[in-house]
């Protein structure tokens, strides 16, 4: 990551006065300190919670299938950690 040094310099400055992150950093940017330490790397807690809820939600339609149905349905779409097939290769894989 490449930050220059006047932007450094900014945020110390910053963060030597105070303790908001909503706080712009200068006068000449609608940049928060919020937005210097945000770690971009890090997935989307909202993202997170959403595909874990999907999960589950789908997990628990498909347990009401019969186990050849379900089994096909996971094979097709690549639930539950399964490589997704064309529907023709789930149809034989299933049974």
């Amino acid at each position: 990551m490449r930050v220059s040094v006047q932007r450094i310099r900014a945020v110390s400055q910053v963060v030597r006065e105070t303790y908001s992150l909503d706080m712009l950093i200068n006068g000449e940017s609608e940049e928060t300190l919020q937005d210097v330490l945000a770690d971009e790397n890090v997935p989307d807690p909202a993202i997170t919670i959403d595909e874990r809820i999907r999960k589950e939600s789908i997990n628990a339609w498909i347990s009401g299938l019969a186990a050849t149905e379900r089994r096909i349905i996971e094979f097709r779409y690549g639930l539950n950690k399964r490589i997704p097939k064309p529907w023709r290769a789930s149809a034989v894989s299933s049974g």
